[in-house]
Parts: structure tokens; C-alpha cells; sequence
């Protein structure tokens, strides 16, 4: 029996990169291999030792299948190349990430003095294929994995209510506030929609913050709609001697934003408002309940357990996702696998995953500003809104597309080379 041992940057539970290792491990075990994880996860100190640790570890098997990536993705490829090489081992790496283009462009020397010295390389599709063959890196395609049995039946659609869901980690790489910025357009015109944020991360603060804020910013623009400007009384000027002339004290406020938020005196704002004490109530009770509004419409509900993911898709419509760099990421499989439309940015690897117009839709998330961007990722969900035929059918074919994923068919393609 040959004794197979993962090598990465590893943490239970959390997918990516960690989560396709436990898949494999799963998988493997299971096909008479035995098979064990190696993580190289940790401060400076712990990867120092567990350098030396990996180095005593490998001696006992007969493949070192290494996942690496850009950055500190590539500790575990030089590890493993090492560990490898002193005892003979059979090295194999798996490289992932959409930032591969980027980094060799930065450090091509490096990667392919490390990547080259392995028994095979793979790359997960034809976009890091192309980027390793500028570099003369000998590679092959085997895709990441998906287990289909995982998905849950789906609950009906609402595409009149859309439950949009982004799964992804809260840091900028992942271009979270593009997506709340999107979802706040969308709202505008559909007020029921709600947006679910599962992920964890560096910048979660910030993005709980940004939500409340595009909810009041969207209180204020309804609360200025409400108020007729035609009704709004001459402010009555407690303090005249602090303007330069008479009919300054008498001129009435040319806008509602005026009238309500350009000035810091405040029996101006309240003697500006209509003399309709029910609506001003109304308008003060709406500002209050910002919060709420926002945790209604826009739920973070932080990192979840691989095992918890099927629920959360079951009940979503639409999976949200803008990097503006990506490969072949495993949240978008799992949306397809479980019959959530995908709309994705058009990057890296993603083209080669989801088909636009066919098993899902694709926006241009390279525009030089943000503003376009986030247009592109409204207009979209807004037209997957109003054409829920046509975007069942999409879903329909991306359930189809995923099968060619499952441990039954890349089996096919990775036992041979533990061999």
C-alpha cells in the first residue's frame, strides 16, 4: 500500500486551498492509499520547526503531494521539494491561486527553480495552464474536486426577493465592498432583496460599518423624497446678528439637503422641517433603525464549517463573487453543485469554470473605477431579477457542467500519478 502525505499550508475546515486537501485525504483513504496532512501553518518560529519536523515526517512515504501558491503559498513547495529530495521521493505539486501571472511576472526565477523540480505539476485549468507555459513549466490540468453528494435539496426560487449569498474571506483581495456597494443599488429597486456574508477576516469591521452606512445613506435619499421642499417654511434665524445682511435672516433654503444637513444649528434643521409632527417622528424613527436595517438586509455571519455550507446554499439564489483576481474558486462550485445562480467577475480562472450566459453570468470587474464596477455587478443581478426563466435554465446547465468534478471522474486522472 503506497503511503501518500499532503503537504500545505493547512486548516481544518475553512475550504480553499485546506479544504481540497481534505478532500483528497478523504478520497485517497479510501481508494486502498493511506494518506496523512502535513500543515506548515504557523508564526516564524513554529514553520521553522516544523521544517525540521517535515524533514524527519517524509521519510516514511512514498509520495509528497505538495499545494502550493503565490506568496507565502510557496513555503510548503519549498519544504516539500526538500524534504523530498533528501529521501527520494516521489514529489508531485498542485499549484493554485489566479495570482500566478502577476507573481512570476515578479518572481519567475524563483518559482521555476522550485516547481520544476518536481516529478509532475498540476495546474486546476487553462488559464494557469497558459501562464505555465510562458514559463516553461511542464504542468498538467486536473481540476479541484467537489463532492455532489453534499448538496442539499434547494428551497424555491424568490427572484422577486432575491437571497444573494457571497462566500468568500473578508479581506481586500476578495473585493467585498464592491459587493455591498452592488447590493446597495439593487436594493433601491428591489427592497426585499437581502444579501448573506459568510467569510471571516482582517477587514470584517470595516465591511459591518460600510453596510450600516449604504443603509443610512439610503434612509437619507428616501427621507428627502418625503419631504416636499414646496412645504418647507422659512427657517426662523435665532441668532440674526450673525449674518452679513437683512435678507440673508429671511431667504429660505434653496434644497432639502440644505434645510436638513448643511447647517450646525439645530432649531434651523428642526424649524425647516414641514409642520407635520407624525412624519417628522416617522423620519426620526427611520434614522434610528438604521442598525436594524441593516442586519435585516445584510447579514455577516462569519466563518462556517465546511460541513454547514450546504444549508446556507439551499437557501440562497445567487452567489456573489468580484475579485479582481481568481482561479477556480471552490465556493463557486459548490453554489453551481447546489443550484445557486453564480455571478462572478470575469477574471483568471473563472471563465474557465462558469460559461457566461450558459451556466452563469460574468461582469468586467477591470474597470479604472470602482463605480463601474459596482454598476456592472448591479446590472446583473438586476437583470437575473426581472428574467428568472432564463436564469433557471442557467442553473440547470451549470449543475450539469459541475458533474465532470466529482472524485469519480479526477480519480481518473490522479491515482495514476501516485503511482
Amino acid at each position: 500500500m503506497r503511503k501518500i502525505l499532503y503537504i500545505a499550508n493547512y486548516k481544518e475546515g475553512v475550504g480553499g486551498i485546506s479544504g481540497q486537501v481534505e478532500m483528497l485525504h478523504k478520497c485517497v483513504n479510501s481508494n486502498q492509499y493511506e494518506a496523512d496532512i502535513f500543515s506548515t501553518r504557523g508564526n516564524i518560529a513554529a514553520r521553522l520547526w516544523k521544517f525540521i519536523e517535515l524533514i524527519c515526517v517524509a521519510k516514511k512515504y512514498d509520495v509528497l503531494h505538495i499545494h502550493g501558491c503565490s506568496d507565502r503559498g510557496m513555503l510548503p513547495v519549498v519544504y516539500g521539494v526538500v524534504a523530498g529530495k533528501i529521501w527520494r521521493k516521489k514529489i508531485i505539486i498542485t499549484y493554485h491561486g489566479g495570482g500566478a501571472e502577476e507573481y512570476f511576472a515578479k518572481h519567475g526565477a524563483f518559482v521555476r527553480r522550485w516547481l520544476c523540480r518536481a516529478d509532475k505539476v498540476i495546474v486546476l485549468n487553462g488559464y494557469l495552464e497558459k501562464v505555465f507555459g510562458a514559463y516553461n513549466i511542464p504542468c498538467v490540468v486536473i481540476p479541484n474536486i467537489i463532492e455532489l453528494s453534499e448538496a442539499q435539496e434547494h428551497s424555491a426560487y424568490q427572484w422577486s426577493k432575491p437571497r444573494l449569498i457571497s462566500v468568500r474571506h473578508l479581506r481586500e483581495l476578495y473585493n467585498i465592498p464592491s459587493i455591498l456597494k452592488a447590493f446597495a443599488i439593487v436594493q433601491e429597486q428591489v427592497p426585499g432583496a437581502t444579501l448573506t456574508v459568510l467569510g471571516d477576516g482582517p477587514m470584517r469591521h470595516e465591511l459591518e460599518q460600510m453596510a450600516i452606512d449604504l443603509m443610512e445613506n439610503k434612509n437619507t435619499k428616501n427621507t428627502l423624497r418625503e419631504i416636499n421642499i414646496e412645504n418647507i417654511s422659512k427657517p426662523k434665524m435665532n441668532h440674526p446678528q450673525s449674518l452679513d445682511n437683512d435678507s440673508q435672516a429671511t431667504a429660505p433654503y434653496s434644497t432639502q439637503e440644505q434645510a436638513l444637513g448643511q447647517t450646525k444649528d439645530p432649531s434651523i434643521v428642526a424649524n425647516a422641517l414641514p409642520d407635520d409632527s407624525e412624519k417628522n417622528d416617522s423620519i426620526l424613527e427611520s434614522q434610528k433603525n438604521t442598525k436594524n436595517e441593516a442586519a435585516r438586509s445584510i447579514q455577516f455571519i462569519g466563518q462556517v464549517k465546511s460541513s454547514e455550507m450546504a444549508g446556507y446554499l439551499a437557501k440562497s439564489d445567487i452567489m456573489l463573487s468580484a475579485p479582481r483576481i481568481d482561479n477556480m474558486p471552490v465556493s463557486l462550485m459548490e453554489a453551481m453543485n447546489a443550484g445557486v445562480l453564480v455571478i462572478s467577475s470575469n477574471v483568471g480562472g473563472v471563465p474557465y469554470l462558469v460559461e457566461d450566459q450558459k451556466s452563469g453570468l460574468l461582469f468586467e470587474s477591470q474597470e479604472s473605477r470602482a463605480e463601474s464596477r459596482e454598476q456592472a455587478l448591479a446590472e446583473k443581478i438586476l437583470w437575473a431579477v426581472k428574467n428568472s426563466k432564463e436564469c433557471e435554465q442557467m442553473i440547470a446547465n451549470a449543475k450539469l457542467d459541475i458533474a465532470k468534478y466529482n472524485w469519480k471522474e479526477i480519480k481518473k486522472q490522479i491515482l495514476p500519478i501516485y503511482e
